[in-house]
């Protein structure tokens, strides 16, 4: 159950990514907070193995990528860091399928609406918070919600194991003459 949870969680995470088309530019409403830009095309972040453990993952094609304030001629670019993490994703069983590959990351200090603009081969430029924490994982913060439900679950099946000792020693009980 904790599985299906988290499964719909990342999808709903990849699907809440802004999208702006590749090559274009478009607006995106950012807050405080790490960021990443991913490169959505056909087979992108596919790995194959290639031999001893090893594979070889589809690349970002995002040639240049920039993000500017909308609004403002006085604040600077937001300064871009090459993504070398690995993070990839695949939703092929969404109604909508999407593959993704991280290019770039940025921290984000003041919120508002920025110009996302890309160059490169065809595809999207996603941008959203981070999928995973940098290390190709999930962040487990993206995810508190899981820790109070995984203490809930374990209290009730605790209860439960504790009712049935205790039913038990009562037919004991009642069993010896």
């Amino acid at each position: 159950m904790f599985w299906l949870w988290g499964t719909s969680e990342f999808y709903r995470a990849i699907e809440d990514l802004q999208r702006v088309e590749v090559p274009g530019s478009g607006t995106v409403t950012l807050d405080r907070g790490r960021y990443t830009i991913y490169h959505e095309y056909e087979d992108a972040g596919r790995c194959t193995p290639v031999g001893d453990g090893a594979s070889s993952c589809s690349p970002c094609r995002i040639e240049t990528v920039t993000v500017r304030p909308s609004a403002s001629e006085t604040q600077p670019d937001v300064v871009l860091l090459d993504d070398e993490s690995g993070q990839s994703y695949s939703t092929d069983d969404l109604a909508e399928p999407r593959d993704g590959v991280a290019c770039s990351t940025f921290s984000m200090d003041v919120p508002g609406e920025y110009t996302l603009s890309a160059r490169g081969d065809a595809g999207t430029a996603a941008v959203g918070r981070d999928l995973a924490d940098g290390r190709g994982r999930w962040d487990l913060r993206a995810h508190a919600g899981l820790i109070p439900a995984v203490g809930w679950g374990l209290a009730v099946l605790g209860r439960q194991i504790i009712q049935r000792r205790r039913r038990h020693r009562g037919a004991d009980a009642e069993a010896v003459p």
